[in-house]
């Protein structure tokens, strides 16, 4: 009796349903503008460490050329999990799914950088226009450490062996992150991305009639 009455108090203590809301929205909204930004990348856009007249590309104008420039050099392609990452937890904790632990962002932020080492093992495409790896600086360094051991047992092909090390921890991270049964997952991944291609779409078809003002102010 005492166990049953003390619990609603521990879970309201712990889980405000209004508190919960209010910050995964804010949490599926930054990772909208990551996967925005980091979607529309474009290497001539004005940003940090590139200069010029260019138009901006980027679907969320100068601020977003310079957080998609930053995230790229710094996680390569991790970038877009880092957004993706965001929107999952972000609709985890709007929707009222699960029980709220600090533990699992924690494990989920950590999920990022180990991606990035994953794909840092991948080999570079042609087309890729940054100096650093797929994993970005952050990938490299840490696919640089985890090379170090298998380099050390004199193992053939270290660097397949890191690369598939880092994404092993990387899943084991993520799912211990989620804490979901596989349908919860499946509705939170059904929910955040139709709500992302709202988004997309509303944003697209706001961009005709700013690219048109911008021309009539510019003469262009």
């Amino acid at each position: 009796m005492a166990k049953s009455l003390a619990e609603p108090i521990h879970t309201e203590a712990h889980a405000d349903p209004v508190w919960r809301i209010l910050t995964g929205v804010l949490a599926f909204s930054a990772g909208v503008v990551i996967c925005g930004s980091v979607g529309s990348y474009s290497p001539t856009d004005p940003s940090w460490n590139t200069a010029g007249q260019a138009s901006v590309e980027n679907l969320f104008g100068t601020g977003g050329a310079i957080l998609a420039d930053w995230l790229r050099q710094a996680l390569g392609w991790s970038a877009w999990v880092a957004g993706f990452a965001l929107m999952m937890g972000g609709a985890t904790r709007s929707i009222l799914i699960g029980t709220p632990r600090l533990y699992r962002w924690m494990l989920g932020g950590l999920f990022i950088p180990l991606s990035a080492g994953f794909f840092a093992a991948w080999p570079m495409p042609a087309s890729w226009p940054l100096r650093a790896g797929l994993g970005g600086l952050v990938g490299d360094r840490l696919h640089d450490l985890a090379l170090l051991p298998f380099k050390a047992l004199m193992l053939p092909a270290p660097g397949l062996f890191s690369g598939l090390f880092m994404g092993a921890l990387a899943l084991l991270c993520l799912n211990s992150a989620l804490g979901l049964r596989r349908s919860q997952t499946f509705h939170v991944f059904t929910t955040a991305m139709h709500s992302f291609q709202r988004t997309f779409h509303a944003a697209f078809r706001w961009l005709p009639g700013l690219h048109r003002a911008h021309s009539r102010q510019t003469g262009l």
